[in-house]
C-alpha cells in the first residue's frame, strides 16, 4: 500500500512546539542507502559502494498561499552515518496553507561568515576545509573498481559560494496538494533523497573519470546534478 507524503496527527500543542517535522529517507534509485555493504551501480555502469554522505540544509522555508510563510535562520547538517532517516523539527510554524517546501543546500555567505561556530556548523563534524576557509556542503565518498586511486577511493567533496564557483543550490519541492495547518493539526513531510542523482544529470559523473572532486574543477557539475536529488517520499 502507498504511503501517505505526509501524516497529520491531532495533538494538542503550545505555540512553541513544533507543528511540522521534515523526515529525510536516502535511496540509490530504489534501493536504500546502506552504507559500505550494498552494491550500487551509476549510470555508466560501474559498480560502487558509499561509506559517507553528508550535507548542510538551511533557510529551510514553506511557502504560503498567501502571506509570509515560514523561514527558519538555522543550518542543519545531515549525515547518514550517524542517522539514516532524520527527523528535523520546524519551530513555531504559523497556522496557514502552505504549497511548497524549499531549502538551501549548502551555506550561504551569512553562515560563513561568523567565525568559529558550534552545532551543525562545528568544524569538528568533518565539513570545514582546513586548506580553504569555508564549509563543504555535499560530501559522498566510497569506493569503485573502476576508479584508478589507491583502494579504489572516490570522493566528492563540493563547496564554494562565490562567482564561477558557486555551488549553492536552492531546492523546491511543490505539494501535490495544499498543506493546511491550523487548530491541532501537525504534519510531517518525508523528504525522499536519491543520491544516485548526484552522479547523473545534467552532468554524467564516472567514477573511471573524475575519482575526486574536491575544489572548484567540476564541482558545480555534481551541484547541479544535486538539484534533482530531493522530492517527496512516497
Amino acid at each position: 500500500m502507498a504511503l501517505l507524503w505526509w501524516q497529520i496527527w491531532s495533538l494538542f500543542f503550545t505555540a512553541t512546539e513544533e507543528r511540522v517535522t521534515l523526515k529525510f529517507q536516502h535511496w540509490v534509485d530504489r534501493q536504500p542507502l546502506v552504507l559500505d555493504s550494498v552494491l550500487y551501480r551509476n549510470d555508466a555502469g560501474e559498480a560502487y559502494r558509499v561509506s559517507k554522505c553528508k550535507y548542510y540544509i538551511g533557510r529551510i522555508r514553506l511557502l504560503a498561499e498567501s502571506g509570509p510563510g515560514y523561514e527558519s535562520p538555522e543550518f542543519q547538517l545531515i549525515d547518514v552515518e550517524s542517522d539514516a532517516a532524520p527527523v528535523l523539527p520546524l519551530k513555531a510554524v504559523p497556522a496557514g496553507r502552505y504549497t511548497a517546501l524549499s531549502f538551501l543546500l549548502g551555506v550561504d555567505s551569512l553562515g560563513q561568515g561568523r567565525g568559529v561556530q558550534s552545532g551543525a556548523l562545528d568544524p569538528l563534524n568533518g565539513m570545514f576545509w582546513t586548506w580553504n576557509t569555508g564549509y563543504i556542503f555535499f560530501k559522498l565518498e566510497g569506493t569503485a573498481d573502476s576508479a584508478d586511486t589507491p583502494g579504489h577511493f572516490f570522493e566528492y567533496h563540493i563547496g564554494g559560494y562565490k562567482k564561477s564557483a558557486n555551488c549553492l543550490r536552492t531546492i523546491l519541492i511543490q505539494f501535490p496538494n495544499v498543506l493546511e495547518l491550523g487548530g491541532s493539526h501537525k504534519a510531517q513531510i518525508s523528504v525522499h533523497v536519491n543520491v544516485a542523482e548526484s552522479l547523473r544529470t545534467p552532468h554524467m559523473i564516472r567514477f573511471s573519470e573524475h575519482p575526486s572532486i574536491t575544489d572548484f574543477h567540476y564541482a558545480t557539475w555534481i551541484a547541479d546534478n544535486c538539484l534533482d536529488m530531493f522530492s517527496l517520499g512516497w
